[in-house]
């Protein structure tokens, strides 16, 4: 997704339309198919992309981020506040949408995703097509919809609430939401305990990697909300960028499988195992 005139000149229109997506923050991105030449690690290549020409809201969250700046001053991700966040972003999900994954498209078929980390000083990275050394470690964990939409993007995971509550649903991944949320869940608003576990669950049989975290911490990137959407008809948990925090991950396209593997303590951090 493109969202800013300077980077126009570099986009060919394509026929197919005008594309919308939306975000769960109730944000909505709208534009025309274009093409563009995006390069990742050396590798270049012509890819479909979505040209945003519109930012708004949905009717159920009219003071979404979109609606507090001028289209012209409008970021990705840019929590609502002028010319923050980013000019364009890609999705990285194994599973198919409406744009492509311009990774796929590129060749790749594995990557690696480890996230730079609060009050460390080294870098992130992106591991394009891991050798076998690169993918020792890893836990495949079992996915929790075999519908192959990017939405369904998902794993089996569960969310201890509290002392006596636990949920159990699909399970998001997404490096550009900060915090955790419940959708749809059982919980309200002032219920929620301040210290929570959250568990996957691991494909072959392994014991499942799990994080225990405080909420509203932003070294752990556990901001924590409970959302209800109307658009969505059943339970999720989005655990947004805190397991990047705590683990390497792994995206298999051939097998459509996300693994974690486990990264080593920082000060501040969540516990993992």
């Amino acid at each position: 997704m493109i969202s800013d005139d300077r980077l126009d000149h570099t986009l060919e229109a394509k026929p197919g339309g005008w594309q919308s997506y939306g975000f769960s923050v109730g944000t909505v991105l709208e534009g025309p198919a274009a093409i563009g030449v995006v390069t990742v690690g050396g590798v270049r290549t012509r890819i479909e992309l979505q040209q945003v020409r519109k930012a708004s809201c949905t009717a159920l969250k009219r003071n979404c981020p979109a609606s507090n700046i001028p289209f012209g001053a409008f970021r990705i991700q840019g929590d609502g506040l002028p010319d923050e966040g980013f000019r364009a972003i890609f999705g990285i999900g194994v599973f198919a949408s409406h744009t492509p994954n311009p990774l796929i498209t590129l060749g790749i078929r594995r990557w690696i995703i480890r996230l730079p980390r609060p009050g460390e000083t080294a870098d992130g990275a992106l591991i394009l097509n891991p050798d076998e050394s690169e993918l020792r470690g890893f836990k495949p964990l079992e996915s929790a919809s075999n519908n192959e939409h990017r939405r369904n993007d998902a794993v089996r995971g569960c969310l201890q609430l509290t002392a006596e509550q636990r949920l159990c649903a699909p399970t998001i991944l997404d490096t550009g939401a900060p915090g955790v949320a419940v959708v749809n869940g059982p919980l309200r608003r002032g219920g929620a305990s301040p210290q929570m576990t959250l568990m996957f669950v691991a494909s072959d049989g392994a014991s499942s990697p799990e994080i225990r975290f405080e909420t509203d911490q932003r070294s752990q990137g556990s901001r924590f909300s409970i959302e209800h959407e109307e658009r969505v008809d059943t339970s999720l948990i989005r655990s947004g960028i805190m397991p990047y925090l705590s683990y390497d991950v792994l995206y298999d396209s051939r097998t459509r499988q996300i693994s974690l593997r486990l990264r080593p303590p920082y000060a501040g951090g969540a516990i993992a195992r």
